[in-house]
């Protein structure tokens, strides 16, 4: 069946959320022809922050068609070779600069920097490219998600109007719109975390991300440094919340907080007053998750109504577009047969291509907050290589192999466990070595 005369009245897609993941999702499936229709509660202009962007990231944007020298140009991506991280560590070593060898990019075929990127624009983007490819847009808030059994019937729009489709992608963010209606549960990584983030005016030295890692004896708190342009940059603060509460205790305003806790970062000491306030200062909530499902009968999840990865990874929007990427394929295949339901066995390899990942990610940032006071004995260095080495590889597995083939599932399986074992012996071996001291 071709999406160009497809005759019944119906949209073929309908993608709940504009966000990086929806939007891509819907770019695919209109150059595939098939009818999309993208429902945002919220008009743009959007708040969007800054992204830090892994080495798969730029190979998905020229999939969707960009340019990426022409994206630089326009400042919606500045350059990134590499990531530097520092910490209040007793150890002498205790700034890691984490750049991979250039050999190693190219054998592992990819550029040798990757790049931040301005969400704003990049969104905006990403819309403009969606309505140029017929994509419809309603700027509305979805009511209620009509379900019988395990498939969406309808999507009710405030003021009374609905959305009909073959299919939906639930690409709707932590509201997990069709997720939550459908049921799903969530597994929880860690305790909730709360974000503090600004934008900034300061000049961008092109070298890269900073991260920064405050140990606080039980807690560890961690700041994260993105330019969005040659003059602007977002910075960003993550505290647990039963840490968080002991500032809210003393009646701290936000403000105080994010202020209080910058002059703590010996790199970011001076930054506070002398770098100037583009924006307001925002605070947000979040705690890791991976969903127990991500797809129905007639309806996929993608991004974060499917997985919240843990930010300081900087792998979520690769996980979200890879995610919009199967889907799209997915669903593709579904409407080309003429299929009112996506097949069993596509539904469970999807589920396990996005839950691996998300998976293992959330698993070894966890080892790092357990076993952060390692990094005084071995040093930053060491301790950060060895739990993003591992995840470096299994993102660029994810890209690389198909696994929506048996063999290619069953490899992914067979290293995750193998890496996720290596470094938990090695982290145990290490803290009980320096277990006295």
């Amino acid at each position: 069946m071709n999406g160009n005369n497809h005759n019944k009245p119906e949209d073929h897609v309908a993608i709940l959320g504009a966000g990086i993941g929806g939007l891509a999702t819907g770019i695919l499936l209109s150059k595939y022809g098939w009818r999309v229709t993208v429902i945002e509660k919220d008009s743009p202009p959007w708040s969007r922050l800054g992204e830090s962007f892994d080495w798969e990231m730029p190979q998905f944007l020229e999939q969707l068609g960009f340019n990426l020298e022409e994206l630089k140009q326009q400042e919606i991506l500045t350059s990134k070779p590499g990531v530097i991280i520092w910490s209040n560590g007793r150890h002498n070593m205790n700034v890691a600069k984490l750049f991979p060898p250039a050999a190693y990019l190219k054998f592992m075929n990819r550029p040798e920097a990757t790049f931040h990127g301005n969400r704003y624009k990049l969104d905006m983007m990403l819309l403009e490219k969606c309505k140029q490819l017929g994509t419809r847009y309603i700027s509305k808030k979805i009511k209620k998600v009509h379900m019988e059994n395990n498939r969406v019937k309808k999507v009710e729009l405030a003021g009374g109007n609905s959305v009909n489709a073959h299919y939906y992608i639930d690409a709707s963010g932590r509201a997990g719109l069709i997720t939550r209606a459908a049921g799903v549960k969530y597994k929880f990584y860690g305790e909730k975390m709360i974000s503090l983030y600004r934008r900034h005016e300061h000049d961008y030295d092109g070298r890269g991300t900073r991260l920064y890692l405050l140990d606080k004896g039980k807690h560890v708190i961690w700041f994260w440094n993105i330019h969005v342009g040659l003059h602007t940059t977002d910075i960003g603060i993550v505290i647990p919340s039963s840490y968080y509460t002991t500032f809210k205790l003393k009646e701290l305003t936000t403000e105080d907080i994010y202020r209080k806790l910058l002059r703590q970062v010996s790199p970011l000491a001076d930054f506070v007053d002398s770098a100037g306030e583009v924006g307001t200062l925002h605070t947000c909530g979040f705690r890791n998750y991976v969903a127990d499902r991500a797809t129905g009968d007639n309806w996929i999840a993608v991004g974060e109504s499917a997985f919240l990865i843990d930010p300081i990874s900087s792998g979520g929007v690769t996980a979200a577009l890879r995610a919009g990427k199967s889907a799209a394929l997915i669903v593709d295949e579904a409407l080309k047969l003429g299929e009112r339901s996506l097949g069993v066995s596509s539904r469970k390899r999807y589920y396990n291509r996005i839950s691996l990942q998300a998976d293992f990610v959330n698993e070894l940032t966890q080892y790092l907050w357990k076993f952060h006071r390692l990094w005084h004995f071995i040093g930053l260095p060491r301790f950060a290589r060895m739990l993003t080495f591992p995840q470096w590889h299994i993102n660029w597995l994810s890209s690389t192999i198909n696994m929506r083939s048996i063999p290619g599932l069953l490899c992914i399986i067979v290293i995750r466990h193998l890496l996720l074992g290596t470094v938990k012996v090695i982290l145990h071996t290490l803290n009980f070595r320096y277990r006295n001291l």
